[in-house]
């Protein structure tokens, strides 16, 4: 921990630990104002991420989380891997209660804990000297403290305000001996200039030993067209990518599935790109889809080729429910109402009513085909006259062995 971090510290940290050993990789995470991009010029440098960026910190963090897990299974702590954390306190205020599932703040505390005994060493800087939680200050066992702003910081660490009169910058002391060093520089002098030329100097000399590419952390594309993914045969089609590692992520083979979302989070794309994983799928062993849209409204999903069958009218989804839930073994909701009872004076029909006829027999899928029903906007179905039979539907669908999407604005 350095605090506060000078200009110099950074890449002198950087620069000594390369310097220690060629093969290290190097990753930043810059939540002090862009500091650390001087960096990025290193062969050794994996990524430099701006703390804003909240989707690639996420992933470096779990990247390197599960380096550690892995190395630590392997026994093994080669390369070195450095990760500096540049604010500290600002990164704290931004990832410590992040929430939606990711906690990269608990990732970097056990990255902490667990990371020196794999090789994965982690530099803080802040500017307060407050700023680490206990969780987090346990696993630093080596604290440097410059020149801080107030002089109540140096009594909250224990360290005496009087060491750095008249100290030249990069003056530090060790928490807990009393101990001064004097931080080296990377360039003739702490010049910005000096430093960029003598991390120039040492970024040649690391390409020109060679050595492994340390992995990049690269952006989420704002695109991706699902036939540029692949995954290994017999492991099923893609339909999307994972965050972390940006591996393709293969589609269910069969079960219930529910794509929510608000309006243009792209619940229309995500069924599309199922449906032709699915396809895809099906192909793969001779098969082909029997795939079934029921819409509460005239669907844009309508458009797609694969359907056998769309349901968008009020007439069509009555009757393809109805055949559905017959296929399934279930029996479609019938009418309900009073008898026609006979007028006063009238004699009384000895006739029984008809009986009714026996519905044709239904299948579904049709044999040797992979069956898909869709349901779109399932919170549109209110007020349509359908619910009933629609829940009924559903209660089949998810006992069976077929592939459903239910596809709505709420999750409820």
């Amino acid at each position: 921990t350095i605090a506060p971090a000078s200009r110099i510290a950074r890449p002198a940290i950087a620069a000594a630990t390369i310097a220690a050993d060629p093969e290290s990789h190097v990753y930043g995470i810059d939540a002090s104002g862009g500091r650390l991009g001087v960096l990025s010029q290193l062969p050794n440098t994996g990524d430099v991420i701006q703390a804003e960026e909240q989707d690639r910190v996420v992933r470096l963090l779990g990247m390197l989380k599960a380096l550690v897990a892995e190395r630590s299974t392997a026994q093994t702590a080669t390369p070195p891997v450095l990760l500096l954390i540049d604010g500290f306190s600002a990164f704290r205020d931004t990832y410590e209660h992040l929430g939606g599932g990711a906690d990269p703040f608990a990732d970097l505390v056990e990255i902490t804990r667990a990371g020196r005994g794999a090789g994965v060493h982690v530099v803080y800087t802040s500017e307060r000297a407050s700023g680490f939680p206990a969780s987090l200050a346990s696993s630093i066992p080596e604290r440097l403290v410059l020149r801080l702003a107030a002089e109540t910081d140096y009594q909250m660490l224990g360290v005496s305000a009087g060491i750095f009169e008249g100290a030249l910058a990069g003056r530090a002391v060790r928490i807990g001996s009393e101990d001064e060093i004097q931080l080296a520089v990377p360039g003739a002098s702490g010049d910005p200039s000096d430093t960029d030329a003598a991390l120039a100097e040492l970024a040649e000399r690391q390409r020109a030993l060679g050595g492994q590419v340390p992995a990049s952390v690269p952006r989420i594309p704002q695109a991706i067209r699902r036939d540029e993914l692949t995954l290994a045969a017999g492991t099923g089609a893609p339909f999307a990518i994972d965050t972390v590692q940006l591996e393709p992520v293969p589609a269910p083979e069969s079960g219930f599935l529910l794509v929510t979302g608000p309006a243009g989070s792209g619940r229309t794309t995500s069924v599309q790109s199922l449906l032709e994983a699915f396809e895809e799928q099906a192909l793969s062993v001779g098969q082909e889809l029997d795939a079934i849209l029921i819409s509460p409204n005239r669907s844009t999903l309508r458009e797609l080729p694969l359907w056998q069958e769309t349901a968008d009218t009020p007439d069509a989804r009555e009757a393809v429910i109805e055949r559905i839930t017959r296929a399934l073994g279930g029996s479609a909701p019938t009418a309900g109402g009073l008898s026609m009872l006979p007028l006063i004076g009238s004699g009384i029909s000895a006739e029984s009513p008809a009986a009714p006829v026996p519905a044709a027999p239904a299948v579904f899928p049709a044999v040797g085909r992979r069956g898909v029903v869709v349901v779109e906007d399932i919170g549109g179905f209110d007020g349509s006259g359908n619910e009933r039979a629609l829940a009924g539907l559903l209660k089949l669908l998810r006992r069976s062995d077929l592939t459903v999407i239910v596809e709505g604005e709420n999750a409820t």
